[in-house]
């Protein structure tokens, strides 16, 4: 008997009828997730890298708005639907909370950190 593995996260994929994704297609996602990584050099602290998987890509003139000394020592980065997030002094002391997606920038958000990220993409190997 073979078994499947699936992979699941929990806002929004693979709920309703109208949001689902093959396997397949999640496991691209989470490769293209992976190796457009902008922080390679925080990946030693998996803990405190996460990756914020957008409803939609924020608007360009709202991220301009941003102000990232507003977040320091935090660190933001863009990219499509996904923000990857670096919090130095733990996710409990970050300043980009999960109010901030929405108040800031119009679209929901679940994040997870690297760890998770990279062991979803290797359960959906």
């Amino acid at each position: 008997m073979t078994t499947t593995t699936q992979v699941a996260l929990l806002r929004g994929i693979n709920v309703g009828k109208s949001k689902r994704i093959a396997m397949g297609r999640l496991r691209e996602l989470l490769d293209a997730v992976i190796e457009g990584n902008p922080m390679p050099e925080h990946t030693d602290q998996a803990a405190k890298l996460l990756v914020a998987f957008l409803s939609a890509a924020p608007k360009p003139d709202r991220i301009k708005t941003l102000d990232p000394a507003e977040f320091a020592p935090d660190e933001i980065h863009f990219s499509g639907r996904e923000a990857y997030l670096y919090h130095p002094n733990g996710v409990i002391a970050a300043k980009i909370g999960p109010t901030f997606w929405e108040k800031h920038l119009g679209v929901s958000a679940t994040t997870r950190n690297w760890t998770t990220v990279t062991k979803l993409a290797s359960l959906a190997a």
